[in-house]
């Protein structure tokens, strides 16, 4: 019975310890990774519509300060009493002499500046569109490059897991064999089969992370949620000479669309301040108009039948009040609009302060995560060779299995800290590049 536990055991752990398969499943780049990330991405897709709808709408206020308008108009009575010849019946009548048409062609010149704000609230409102088209490019990069790093984060600790439950496999066997020799003590057995199990059950935590991650990874790229997927070795982190911590902080309120969008919004906070401000004054308009009439002659020829020039063309110059003027409500919309130049101003300085502070915190990270990683990479080098002169001791009965579990453990955390580090260490370079505005490539 002891016989065949051993051997079930063991087939249970080399189904654990085997090497999977040659995987058929597509490769993924991070760059690729990224790019299908953000064309599947509806956060993105909302902004670049709302940066689409801004730009057509300075587009419309444009058109509308510079081109001359035209208006048309055709008239005719074809049926009944006719206005238009003393309210003379007609039945179903339709001829060119009962048409009359009215054609005019005007271009504003002036009409103190109310165009000129016009398209600049356009402007300021389409460049804060873009820069929150820009962050939410950026927000949703990194957030794809995390989710390719953590599945490769997990891959690593499934393999460091499977290399552990192989060494606590073989450790088992060998513990056996001295077992049999008298060389071994039942403890020692029991320690080895133990260790075993705990690799077991460590390697199913394992693996149900790698599948969560997988499960996010293909989300982000509207995949099956379980179907597989080949990435590229996690990168090592490499020594990245920072520059002054000064010039990081003019690089981000210079470069963070965050910070640049704040500035557009005040920028358009103050025109529209100006342009309250306006309708408190009278307004001041110049127009070119040029119009030309054609009224029903009813079977006489078609002339101009009074003294009035056809076509006729005028500058106008009119000085009105705006429309609805009371001199209180315009008053409080420039109060309001002034309040609102302020908030702006107000939040423009709060996320220049954020900037600063995050480009600060990132730096700090990244210093602390290349550390981190530089020290984690000695320490499973030094873990392994430490493994690897305890395990022969222990063939030899100078270290016992005490030793030896503990030797194990020590190597198996020293390359799960490797796997974490080099990951942390390649997610705080994107952060970095990000709070300080550049690009977040890795």
């Amino acid at each position: 019975m002891a016989l065949a536990a051993a051997l079930l055991a063991w087939m249970c752990g080399a189904a654990w310890a085997q090497p999977p398969a040659v995987s058929t499943a597509p490769a993924f780049s991070l760059q690729d990774y990224v790019s299908r990330a953000l064309a599947s991405s509806p956060e993105l897709a909302q902004a670049e519509e709302s940066l689409r709808e801004a730009d057509y709408q300075w587009k419309s206020q444009t058109a509308a300060a510079w081109l001359p308008t035209l208006s048309f108009t055709g008239l005719a009575y074809p049926y009944g009493h006719n206005p238009a010849d003393q309210y003379r019946y007609v039945r179903w009548r339709m001829n060119r002499s009962d048409m009359a048409f009215n054609t005019t062609v005007g271009l504003n010149l002036f009409n103190s500046f109310q165009d000129a704000n016009r398209v600049a609230l356009a402007r300021h409102g389409r460049n804060a569109s873009r820069y929150a088209r820009d962050a939410a490019r950026r927000d949703r990069s990194i957030a794809a490059a995390r989710a390719y790093f953590d599945l490769g984060l997990r891959e690593r600790l499934v393999e460091v897991a499977r290399e552990n439950l192989k060494g606590q496999e073989d450790q088992y066997r060998l513990t056996q064999d001295l077992y049999k020799n008298g060389m071994k003590s039942l403890f020692d057995l029991l320690k080895s089969e133990t260790d075993w199990r705990s690799s077991e059950l460590r390697i199913t935590f394992a693996d149900a992370e790698r599948r969560r991650s997988l499960a996010s990874f293909n989300s982000l790229i509207a995949r099956d949620p379980e179907a597989p997927a080949r990435l590229d070795p996690l990168p090592e982190p490499a020594t990245h000479a920072l520059r002054p911590l000064a010039d990081d902080l003019s690089s981000a309120e210079a470069n963070r669309p965050e910070a640049l969008r704040a500035d557009a919004l005040e920028a358009r906070a103050d025109v529209a301040r100006r342009q309250a401000r306006r309708e408190l004054l009278p307004l001041l308009s110049v127009d070119a108009t040029w119009n030309h009439q054609d009224t029903p002659t009813f079977g006489q020829p078609i002339t101009t039948l009074t003294s009035i020039p056809n076509p006729n063309y005028q500058l106008g110059v009119r000085l009105s009040l705006p429309s609805r003027f009371n001199g209180v409500s315009q008053a409080a919309d420039w109060a309001a609009a002034s309040a609102a130049r302020r908030r702006a101003a107000a939040e423009r300085r709060a996320v220049q302060r954020q900037v600063r502070l995050e480009a600060v915190q990132a730096r700090i990270s990244l210093e602390q995560a290349l550390a981190a990683a530089r020290i984690a990479a000695q320490k499973a080098d030094l873990a392994g060779r430490n493994l690897e002169l305890v395990t022969e001791q222990y063939r030899q009965g100078s270290a016992d299995s005490i030793r030896l579990g503990q030797a194990q453990l020590d190597n198996l955390q020293a390359n799960t800290e490797r796997g974490q580090a080099a990951h942390d260490a390649a997610v705080s370079l994107l952060e970095y590049r990000r709070a300080i505005g550049e690009e977040p490539r890795p």
